[in-house]
């Protein structure tokens, strides 16, 4: 049974990733390697989130870590993106250690995307399901970070859940 959305939210359902997410109405998704990507824009957003299943564990390397450890891929999503933005990205202190949602205990870290005077503030959240990583980031800028997390990001991840009978990793 698909829940009710929350006023002035829509729900989005991927089956093949084995969750369901409610997102702002008016946002736009996109599928994205190995997820979806939320956003209040297509063409120049100002708040994303992106649910990433990476599921061809074989290609991804975690340099001799657990991939049953959920710390595992929060290391695993900040390190590609220290790659990504060479010298633009540093990881934040301060920002959240964990959380739970969705029935599940997510452990996060948070960084931070520097351009000029301006920043990006990025936390991800991670978990592992079913035998199966699940990584959520959360992108603003960063002085506008607190207000998106109550509009925005807080009810995203609380409407959050693993869709029933979807079992993951190799078949």
């Amino acid at each position: 049974m698909t829940p009710s959305p929350l006023s002035g939210f829509l729900t989005y359902a991927d089956q093949s990733g084995g969750y369901r997410i409610q997102y702002p109405r008016g946002w736009v998704y996109t599928r994205i390697g190995p997820g979806t990507e939320f956003a209040d824009s297509g063409d120049n957003p100002t708040y994303e989130v992106q649910v990433l299943v990476p599921a061809d564990l074989d290609t991804v390397d975690l340099g001799g870590a657990d991939p049953s450890d959920p710390s595992t891929w929060t290391n695993f999503a900040l390190t590609a993106l220290a790659q990504r933005f060479r010298g633009a990205f540093a990881i934040m202190r301060g920002g959240p250690n964990a959380a739970t949602f969705g029935r599940a205990t997510w452990h996060a870290g948070s960084g931070r995307i520097t351009s000029g005077t301006s920043s990006i503030r990025v936390d991800v959240y991670a978990t592992v399901h079913t035998d199966k990583p699940y990584i959520i980031s959360l992108l603003t800028a960063d002085t506008s970070f607190a207000s998106a997390d109550t509009r925005y990001f807080a009810p995203m991840l609380r409407s959050f859940e693993f869709l029933p009978g979807v079992t993951a990793g190799p078949a």
